[in-house]
């Protein structure tokens, strides 16, 4: 998340960064409420699978919900948990897409008016406080308070539900399911397939996959 690119697409022109400030500023208050829901509910999926013992296995005990105080049958919690946390992440990542590309344009034009490379702009300090836009075109800011909203996006955008889908995983293996471990590992695939193909948008502005990959490899190579 740390390479944000302010080139624009070709043939674009700026837009008004006061203009577009209030649709920013819209739709980053949408996509931050859905990123909280997601951690809520990332929390909540990594609490109720924590709970299941190799007993439980054993005696095919159904997976209590925590708070709702429901029994799902294990076989049921197990193959369709990981395919929710798909779709959930899948839908929280195309959302910040949208809200990545409108800020990533307001960085560009703001970029006009500052007589320096710093982000000094006073429009600057009407954003959003979303983390995620504020890494992108938010005000100059100390290299440990920047390097800790990048990491805020790698932790909970990226890694996170990859590790949730893995542990997932892991807990369920001594069941011995061939079926439901594949479901498990297809799932992985597809998360990571989907954070390869759409991730690549949120750090750059351009509109063709292929254009911010291989610009992307190009400037972080090792990243």
């Amino acid at each position: 998340m740390t390479d944000i690119s302010s080139v624009a697409t070709e043939g674009e022109t700026p837009v008004n960064p006061y203009s577009l400030l209030e649709a920013v500023n819209r739709s980053s208050d949408t996509a931050h409420t859905g990123w909280l829901i997601f951690l809520g509910l990332m929390a909540y999926l990594m609490v109720a699978v924590a709970g299941v013992t190799h007993q439980d296995f054993l005696v095919e005990k159904p997976v209590s919900l925590p708070i709702m105080q429901v029994d799902i049958p294990q076989t049921q919690f197990f193959q369709f948990a990981p395919i929710l946390m798909v779709l959930l992440h899948l839908g929280v990542v195309a959302q910040l897409v949208l809200v990545a590309r409108k800020t990533l344009e307001f960085d560009k034009s703001i970029r006009l008016l500052e007589t320096s490379q710093n982000r000094t702009h006073p429009l600057r300090l009407e954003l959003h406080n979303f983390f995620f836009v504020q890494g992108i075109a938010g005000p100059q800011r100390s290299a440990v308070m920047s390097g800790f909203l990048h990491a805020m996006s790698w932790l909970t955008l990226v890694i996170l539900p990859v590790v949730l889908i893995l542990y997932i995983q892991v807990v369920f293996l001594p069941y011995h399911d061939v079926a439901i471990t594949w479901t498990h590992r297809i799932a992985l695939i597809v998360d990571v397939a989907m954070l390869v193909l759409i991730g690549v948008f949120l750090s750059r502005a351009e509109t063709s996959f292929f254009k911010a990959f291989w610009r992307t490899v190009a400037s972080h190579p090792i990243g």
